[in-house]
């Protein structure tokens, strides 16, 4: 499941990413969204971010993440289908084989909720 549609900015230490809301995507009823997709949002920019880091890196680790949900403020119950999504997620934590990462999703009106996510890399 992919939800992120582009990257917009990317670096070291943060990425915005774009996406926007349909009715094909997990949680989607009558028009609407379930809001907690904003940690499903949060956890891919975060990826695209580690993912971007490693890239290149000569002997990269190659394996996937076991991912935990720290904390998560929901402030608005639902997103309207067709919405356009921008995903902000930076690092706030970083060592050997642990990361967490803060991110909030928003359209121009309003943000729909803000994510802590926590990455472990077995």
């Amino acid at each position: 499941m992919i939800l992120i549609e582009e990257v917009l900015e990317v670096d070291d230490s943060h990425c915005v990413s774009q996406a926007i809301a349909n009715s094909h995507w997990p949680l989607h009823n009558e028009g609407m969204i379930d809001s907690i997709i904003t940690i499903e949002l949060v956890a891919q920019t975060a990826a695209y971010l580690v993912g971007w880091k490693e890239r290149n890196k000569e002997g990269a680790n190659k394996k996937g993440f076991m991912t935990g949900i720290k904390k998560t403020t929901l402030a608005i119950p639902n997103i309207a289908v067709g919405s356009k999504l921008m995903i902000s997620c930076k690092k706030v934590v970083s060592m050997e084989n642990y990361a967490e990462f803060e991110g909030d999703v928003r359209d121009d009106n309003r943000t729909y909720g803000n994510v802590q996510i926590q990455l472990f890399r077995p």
